[in-house]
């Protein structure tokens, strides 16, 4: 035998009720089912412990994906420490100009990051839309810069 439910009569806020109305509308169900479900939503413990499911498996996504973006940053990092070290082992012993324009070369980087975080654009997003953009002769010019940088380089 089914329970008869209680009648309830009340005056809304008519903002709420107007979208109560536009939702029961567009999703064709009963103006009565949208507001138990607000209710449910409000004070049901068994919708409470499925919302905190929800939370739950997404912490536990975000402390993945944390994970991942940390561990991907400590390769980046032993990566970089790498190659440069094996790019100065390789170097010839510096002369005072190749110290001048080391620290000339410093300096500017230092600048170039200084102002990459100032102006919160990455370099690679930065790098991407000046290859989207680029027209034919900057790709020239910047093949023929490398050609010029190879045919001065010594050959071995």
């Amino acid at each position: 035998m089914s329970e008869k439910a209680p009648c309830i009569h009340t005056r809304l806020n008519p903002r709420l009720l107007a979208l109560a109305k536009r939702e029961a509308a567009d999703r064709r169900i009963p103006l009565r089912a949208i507001l138990e479900a607000a209710l449910s939503a409000r004070y049901d413990p068994e919708h409470a412990k499925a919302e905190e499911i929800l939370v739950l498996k997404e912490l536990r996504s975000l402390r993945n994906e944390v994970r991942r973006v940390d561990f991907g940053n400590r390769v980046l990092t032993e990566l970089t420490t790498l190659t440069t070290k094996n790019l100065f082992s390789r170097l010839p012993a510096p002369t005072p100009e190749s110290k001048s324009a080391g620290e000339g070369f410093y300096n500017a980087l230092i600048s170039s990051v200084e102002r990459v975080f100032a102006q919160n654009t990455p370099l690679l997003d930065k790098l991407a839309v000046s290859l989207l953009t680029a027209s034919d002769s900057e790709f020239n010019a910047l093949a023929e810069a490398t050609e010029r940088a190879r045919s001065k380089e010594p050959t071995t």
